[in-house]
C-alpha cells in the first residue's frame, strides 16, 4: 500500500513539474476574479474552450454570429483549466493601460525556442532597447526600394494565377497568398530568394518555416502539450518534429548571418545610406548588423 501511495505521490509532483501547476494554480484565482465578468463560450473543465475552437471557416462564421447576436465587444477564452485569452472586437477597448500589461508568456513562450527573446518575445527594458535599436530600419529612405521586391514577386504571383485559370484550376488563394508573403520577406530581410513560390518541391528552409508555424500553433491549441520545454523538445514526438525543424532554420539563419557579417566587413566605417548607394537596396538584415545603441552594442545573431 505504501509504494503505491509513493508511486501516486510521484505521479503528482511529476504533473506538477510538466505543467508548472503550482504557478497556474497561484495565478488561476486573480484570472478568474479579473475576467469573472466578460461574456464567453460555455467552458470543459479540463479542456476550457479548446474542444471548440477550430481553424476552419464553420467556427469563425459560428463565432461572427454568436458574437453578433450577444453584441459583444469582448470574449474569453479558456485555453485548458488556468489560462484565459481575452478576444477583443472593439478597437476603443486597446487603451494605453491595457497595452502596458506584460505579453502572455503561454502564448508568446510557445514561439521564444523559434524567434528567440528579441523584440516579439521580449518585455520591458529589454523590449525597449531592441525596439530603439530597429527604429532606422523603418526610415523612408530604406523601405521605399522594397518595393520593386514587392511588385517582382507579385508577378510571380500573377502568373500562376493566369496559368491556373488558363486551364480552368481552382486557386488556392491562402497557399500562395502565404508563399507570396514569405518570398518577399525573405527578400527583403535577408536578400534570400527562395523560389518559394515557383518550386514543386519546397525549399528545405521554406518548408521548415512552414512547419514551425503550423507545429507552435498545434502546440498552442493543445493543453497536453503546453508542458516546459525540456520535456516538450526531449519526450514528445511533436516536440521532435520541432526540434528537428528548428535545426534547419536556426541552421540557414546563422549561415546567412555568418556569411552577410563578411561581407559587411568590406563596408566598415561606412554608414547604412552610403552602403545602400553601391547595391540595389539595403536589406533588413544589414540594418540589424550595422546598428549599435549608445554604448556601441548591436544585437546578437539569434
Amino acid at each position: 500500500m505504501e509504494t503505491y501511495l509513493l508511486l501516486f505521490l510521484l505521479f503528482l509532483v511529476g504533473l506538477a513539474v510538466l505543467f508548472n501547476l503550482p504557478q497556474k494554480i497561484l495565478n488561476y484565482y486573480r484570472v478568474c476574479k479579473a475576467v469573472k465578468d466578460l461574456p464567453g463560450l460555455p467552458t470543459h473543465w479540463i479542456w476550457g474552450n479548446m474542444h471548440q475552437i477550430k481553424m476552419t471557416q464553420e467556427f469563425f462564421e459560428f463565432m461572427y454570429e454568436w458574437r453578433n447576436k450577444n453584441n459583444n465587444q469582448i470574449a474569453k477564452y479558456w485555453v485548458g483549466p488556468f489560462d484565459v485569452s481575452i478576444a477583443i472586437f472593439n478597437p476603443s477597448y486597446l487603451n494605453k493601460q491595457l497595452l502596458k500589461y506584460p505579453k502572455a508568456e503561454n502564448v508568446y513562450g510557445v514561439l521564444e525556442p523559434w524567434l528567440g527573446p528579441g523584440v516579439l518575445i521580449a518585455n520591458g527594458e529589454r523590449w525597449f532597447r531592441s525596439r530603439r535599436l530597429l527604429t532606422p530600419a523603418f526610415h523612408f529612405d530604406i523601405l521605399k526600394p522594397y518595393v520593386y521586391v514587392y511588385n517582382e514577386c507579385t508577378d510571380v504571383l500573377l502568373r500562376k494565377w493566369q496559368a491556373l485559370a488558363d486551364k480552368g484550376q481552382p486557386v488556392n488563394v491562402h497557399e500562395t497568398v502565404t508563399q507570396l508573403t514569405l518570398d518577399i520577406i525573405l527578400q527583403c530581410a535577408c536578400s534570400y530568394k527562395s523560389g518559394c513560390q515557383e518550386q514543386i518541391n519546397k525549399d528545405p528552409y521554406v518548408d521548415a518555416v512552414d512547419k514551425l508555424s503550423n507545429l507552435s500553433i498545434e502546440r498552442f491549441m493543445s493543453v497536453l502539450l503546453q508542458i516546459n520545454n525540456f520535456f516538450y523538445f526531449n519526450f514528445t514526438p511533436h516536440g521532435w518534429k520541432y526540434g528537428k525543424a528548428l535545426k534547419i532554420v536556426h541552421r540557414h539563419s546563422e549561415k546567412v548571418i555568418r556569411e552577410r557579417k563578411e561581407a559587411l566587413k568590406v563596408d566598415r566605417g561606412k554608414t547604412s545610406r552610403s552602403i545602400q548607394t553601391t547595391r540595389k537596396y539595403l536589406d533588413f538584415l544589414d540594418v540589424l548588423l550595422t546598428t549599435q545603441d549608445d554604448e556601441g552594442h548591436g544585437l546578437t545573431d539569434l
